[in-house]
């Protein structure tokens, strides 16, 4: 152990806690910079610039008080939020500036070194003196010159950004740039004057450090002036923040109810009505009552300056709309507020018709149709059934022809389907079904493919469980026949549908006209509107029934013909094939030219079996045809050529076909075939028919063997009168 000649008095070893700088000592900091710079705004800020911007920064001709160093790289730190503080470095001292790492160095020396910013106190200059700004420089030394301590405050602000930022791994540069955006942004968002929506959406978007006042009065100023400029995409940020924060919702709403009953009252409803329709996050809050509130104000607005074929097209296009916009659930309120200008616009009176036809329940349709002042402004069609079905059938009123159809005319093209059906609608409460005629059941297939079908589906139930009772049959057009099976197709009842022509078959046509029948069949499939994936189901629908095969292969025929052979029907094109392949004479039914067709489907979709299955019922049919069968194996030759095999049985085909053929009609087929499917072609049939000729009516086997005895008798014949003994050659025979 170590002994020491006299006693010394050692300071004992501490862990010290510095505090943070206060924000009254980091103004006073701030004020000794502005000496140290001689009060230079300009030369601060370049400092600070030099510092965000990740560059080196040369001290000349410093004072030796290490004290005033300290002090200015701490006041220059302060000017940073505080999670950036840490990134400057520093040395109070340097010999030779390329032997430190330091940001910051205070030289000893006047040399200057490279790629440094030089500031010599001594003169307060700062080298190169034209520096690139940067907005946070810029923006926290305007702080500074109107008081420290707005600087300090900013500072401490902006620190929660800073860290955000740091996280991203932005570089200081980057990430103060964007603070600076920040705080620029909430100033003028605060005092309420216009700013860049799409920055002030990307705030919203991204920052999360944004205050939670703050966003909300973000929300309302981004709201404000897009209602003003009419512009909707740069508040697609809204809904999601309602969703997500309370208080936004409930500033956002309110804001959206002042603006709904005043001058914005449109601008309201259409930016509601492009958030439904382009913000997924929109479709669950609750819209109706603004809704309502502007849609009332915009038409209160066009009656007031007696416009009512402006408020009429407003009412149409509600009318019109998804259900996603839930009209449904205001409609009724604003029927109740304007019929009374119904009464004297005729305009009106027909959009309101429209809109409580879409989306007011049957009772309060009813009742709307029973305010005659109301009616006598409709279209006089819609006038005369009204009558007819409020006097009763018993009244002693002529009826119009058509009626229920020559009132739906008289309504505009996309609204007459479903006023219909709501006419028709009464007419089945008020059991008046004997007005349903063949129109009214037009009217309805088409509405029945539409999105609106649903909403109605039980009137065409009931109707369809009504007008297809013998009874009613019977008292029908034959030609609305027609509509009743396609209708059950359309509104999805594929079994029912079936049934009906069951019925049809059965009862209706019987047997001993099967072949109308078939064309009645076969015209619904030909004319139907349904789309490829209903029609599919309608004709799967066949397994199982009692429809006779002739009605079917007539009905999958049609359907390829309607939908122009789409590749979405290749399950009905393969269903047909295999039941004319089991049953070639069906072919006869959908003729020769559709069976050529359906060859070229299969053809087309490079499918070898089925195109040889329809290819060898053709084959058949064209020995049964005279004439015409060589010319239609040529045009069949044409797709079951596109690859060897398919080729090779298809040769197999016509060797058949020449076999059939009576030797006479026969002659002339090989030279035929070889002019227009070449001779290679025809010299094989040729063959074909010299060989069809020597066998006769016989197959090659029983001809082997007939030829094989005749060998034997006339060898024993000449063998009884050969010269010698030995066996006599063939050809002495």
């Amino acid at each position: 152990m170590p002994v020491f000649e006299q006693l010394r008095e050692v300071t004992p070893f501490a862990l010290n806690d510095p505090q943070p700088l206060s924000a009254e000592e980091q103004s006073d900091a701030m004020l000794d910079l502005m000496m140290y710079c001689q009060d230079n705004m300009k030369i601060v800020e370049g400092l600070l610039t030099t510092l965000i911007q990740g560059k080196n920064l040369a001290i000349l001709h410093a004072p030796a008080s290490l004290e005033k160093r300290l002090r200015f790289v701490e006041a220059l730190n302060c000017l940073l939020p505080l999670p950036a503080r840490i990134a400057m470095t520093f040395a109070t001292h340097v010999a030779k500036s390329d032997t430190s790492i330091a940001q910051v160095k205070f030289l000893a020396a006047d040399s200057v070194p490279e790629d440094h910013i030089v500031y010599d106190w001594a003169s307060g200059e700062i080298t190169p003196a034209n520096y690139d700004r940067h907005d946070y420089a810029h923006f926290i030394i305007s702080q500074l010159r109107l008081d420290p301590s707005k600087a300090v405050e900013q500072t401490e602000t902006l620190a929660k950004t800073a860290v955000w930022r740091a996280i991203r791994k932005d570089t200081l540069s980057t990430a103060l740039d964007w603070v600076a955006r920040r705080a620029k942004i909430d100033s003028v968002v605060l005092a309420g004057q216009p700013a860049d929506r799409a920055l002030v959406s990307s705030v919203l978007r991204q920052d999360p450090t944004l205050p939670d006042e703050l966003r909300v009065e973000y929300a309302k100023h981004l709201l404000s002036f897009t209602l003003a400029l009419r512009d909707w995409p740069p508040a697609d940020i809204i809904p999601s923040l309602c969703a997500g924060y309370k208080d936004v919702a409930e500033a956002v709403f309110t804001q959206l109810r002042h603006t709904a009953e005043g001058d914005q009252a449109l601008a309201t409803f259409d930016l509601i009505e492009y958030w439904i329709q382009n913000v997924a996050e929109a479709v669950v809050l609750p819209w109706p009552a603004i809704l309502y509130r502007a849609a009332a104000s915009h038409l209160t607005h066009f009656i007031t300056q007696q416009k009512p074929q402006d408020a009429a097209q407003f009412l149409l296009r509600l009318a019109g709309m998804p259900p996603t916009m839930q009209v449904d659930k205001f409609a009724l309120q604003l029927v109740a507020q304007f019929q009374t200008a119904a009464h004297t616009y005729p305009e009106i009176a027909e959009a309101i018709l429209i809109l409580a036809a879409i989306h007011l329940p049957p009772g309060n349709f009813q009742q709307l149709l029973g305010d005659m002042p109301f009616v006598m402004k409709l279209p006089k069609p819609v006038q005369r059934i009204i009558a007819v079905l409020q006097l009763g059938a018993g009244a002693n009123i002529t009826t119009p022809i058509h009626p229920l159809a020559s009132a739906a005319a008289s309504i505009p093209q996309p609204f007459r389907a479903v006023v219909l059906v709501r006419l028709v609608e009464m007419v089945t409460n008020l059991q008046r079904t004997e007005l349903i005629d063949q129109p009214v059941l037009e009217g309805l297939l088409h509405l029945a493919g539409t999105k609106q079908a649903e909403q109605h589906e039980a009137v065409i139930a009931y109707l369809l469980e009504d007008l297809t009772r013998p009874e009613r049959i019977r008292i029908l057009p034959p030609p609305a026949w027609k509509i009743l099976p396609e209708l059950y197709f359309a509104v999805g009842r594929y079994a029912d549908g079936i049934r009906l022509l069951e019925y049809f078959q059965r009862e209706v046509f019987a047997n001993e006209r099967l072949k109308m029948f078939v064309d009645f069949i076969g015209d619904i499939f030909l004319n139907t509107r349904l789309e490829s994936d209903k029609l599919l189901l309608a004709l799967t629908a066949f397994e199982g029934s009692q429809i006779q095969p002739e009605a079917r292969v007539r009905s999958f025929c049609a359907a390829l013909i309607n939908k122009k052979w789409s590749v979405a029907m290749v399950d009905a094109a393969r269903r047909i094939t295999t039941m004319i392949f089991n049953d070639e004479h069906l072919l006869e039914i959908i003729g020769k030219e559709q069976g050529l067709r359906l060859l070229e489907f299969h053809a087309s979709r490079k499918d070898a079996l089925d195109a040889l299955r329809v290819a060898t019922a053709l084959t058949n049919l064209a020995s049964k045809i005279g004439t015409d069968g060589p010319l239609l194996l040529v045009k069949m030759w044409e797709f079951v050529s596109w690859q060897d095999e398919v080729k090779s049985a298809a040769l197999e085909l016509l060797r058949r076909f020449i076999r059939q053929m009576p030797p006479e009609k026969a002659r002339g087929l090989p030279a035929y075939f070889g002019q227009f499917l070449g001779a290679e072609i025809g010299e094989a049939l040729q063959t074909t028919r010299a060989l069809s000729i020597i066998l006769g009516n016989q197959d090659l086997p029983h001809y082997a063997e007939a030829l094989q005895i005749t060998a034997t008798f006339f060898t024993d014949i000449a063998t009884t009168y050969h010269e010698n003994k030995d066996r006599p050659p063939q050809h002495r025979l």
